[in-house]
């Protein structure tokens, strides 16, 4: 599996280990990296049709299925946004176009941070209690980013020579005055305690399983 972690930047790569030289090798290729993502209903169909996806897919499952790691005895599923990507990058091929909606109103950190133009938050701690004080604070303190236009570049390629077109839009800060800089909220909401995060069981790069 490979990947870029800059919004199509950089070069695709690929992770090399003792099984992937032992297994048939699919990719570099691109994939949405989660929480939120959407597709076109043509681009769904298309994988849907699939006879590789499908087959990938099952495998995945009963891979699932037969497999289990760590203290808790956890299945392994595969990632749904990479294994989207695994599918595009069978089904679809051709041109492609991806549209990211930028850092300004996207918040992801270890730490507890939003700022007035977020729209989106991923949790990386699964602290279920910063739901609703993140709800609290951006009811009083939130404010609209207007998209002044949606502005696309080259193209990238990747995977059999697939190209993907990158597109995002461009905010405008000056007519609101929106900021998007990133506000700690425990220092905000004046919390004193630490939230409380749920274990969660992490596989890591080596195959190893960790929790946080």
């Amino acid at each position: 599996v490979g990947f870029s972690w800059g919004y199509g930047g950089g070069r695709c790569k690929v992770k090399r280990d003792n099984a992937s030289q032992q297994a048939v090798r699919l990719g570099p290729f691109h994939y949405a990296k989660g929480p939120l993502y959407f597709l076109s209903r043509g681009l769904v169909a298309q994988m849907a049709r699939s006879a590789a996806v499908r087959t990938e897919g099952l495998a995945a499952l009963e891979f699932a299925n037969r497999t289990v790691r760590g203290r808790g005895g956890a299945k392994i599923y595969p990632w749904e946004d990479v294994f989207t990507g695994l599918a595009l990058a069978q089904a679809a091929g051709g041109r492609l176009t991806a549209v990211s909606i930028g850092w300004q109103v996207f918040a992801e950190a270890w730490g507890f941070q939003l700022a007035r133009s977020s729209l989106l938050m991923h949790l990386k701690l699964k602290a279920p209690e910063r739901i609703s004080l993140a709800h609290k604070w951006a009811k009083s303190e939130h404010c609209r980013l207007p998209i002044e236009e949606l502005r696309c570049k080259d193209y990238f390629s990747c995977n059999r020579g697939a190209r993907w077109r990158r597109c995002a839009p461009v905010y405008d800060q000056r007519r609101t005055g929106c900021s998007d800089q990133r506000v700690d909220l425990k220092s905000a909401l004046g919390l004193r305690q630490p939230l409380r995060t749920t274990t969660v069981a992490l596989r890591t790069t080596t195959g190893r399983t960790t929790t946080v």
